[in-house]
């Protein structure tokens, strides 16, 4: 079923489907994929992603020409634009977490991939746990992960949230367009949270420090133990974990 949106959206409906980035991936832009469960849901570096009934399960397909750097940081737009959302719910102590995971606390809410498979347009592929029991699946999730149901006292519909994230969605690319990645900059990095020590795993070696948020080119920018600070990127970075 294809459901239109506000905003020019179609919204294709389904009930189960392995991914709903694959799905994306020959649909044209301002179309998205809303699924019931994933069978075969991933996260970033290919790490699978618990998709059961009860959670919000969508891709979306966004305009992204020009230059592949411009839109390189979409990882981190879309975190703080799905943050900006689920604050309007009413959500409480929510922070981000590098590069694409929204976190209330030191438990994980929700998390995105973004991928590309064409130059014209972006998928972002975005998952909340609204009512699900994600830890029913994988046990090692139980204490990392929490739910909307949860956090407020009246859980809202997958269909109402989807559509106010198509919303926000489509601002945010405007405002990418017109202004570009360092218009978001200062706002990411007021939403990260307190200072964290991490540890970074790169190509052939960790490094540890302290988080220090990003730059203006989205670079992840941690402080060792002497004070120096380097910048990192999402490419060289395979895993972030906070210790």
């Amino acid at each position: 079923m294809i459901r239109p949106t506000a905003e020019g959206w179609a919204v294709h409906c389904v009930e189960e489907v392995t991914s709903t980035n694959d799905l994306c991936r020959s649909l044209p832009e301002w179309n998205a994929v809303l699924a019931i469960r994933q069978t075969a849901g991933r996260g970033r570096t290919g790490k699978s992603w618990v998709s059961d009934a009860g959670g919000l399960w969508m891709s979306m397909v966004i305009p992204a020409d020009g230059p592949r750097s411009r839109w390189e940081p979409l990882p981190l737009v879309m975190g703080w634009t799905l943050l900006g959302v689920l604050r309007q719910l009413g959500v409480k102590e929510l922070r981000l977490r590098w590069p694409n995971d929204v976190m209330v606390g030191n438990r994980k809410l929700a998390g995105l991939l973004v991928e590309r498979f064409n130059e014209a347009t972006a998928v972002i592929g975005l998952g909340i746990n609204i009512t699900n029991q994600p830890e029913q699946s994988s046990p090692e999730l139980l204490g990392q992960s929490t739910r909307l149901k949860d956090l407020l006292p009246h859980v809202p519909k997958p269909e109402s949230l989807a559509d106010a994230i198509l919303v926000a969605t489509r601002r945010m690319q405007e405002k990418m367009v017109a202004q570009g990645f360092t218009a978001f900059v200062d706002e990411i990095n007021a939403a990260w949270g307190d200072p964290r020590k991490v540890a970074c795993e790169l190509k052939d070696h960790t490094r540890q420090g302290t988080f220090c948020g990003i730059d203006q080119d989205g670079n992840l920018l941690m402080q060792d133990e002497s004070g120096s600070t380097s910048a990192l990127s999402a490419i060289e970075v395979r895993i972030m974990k906070e210790l």
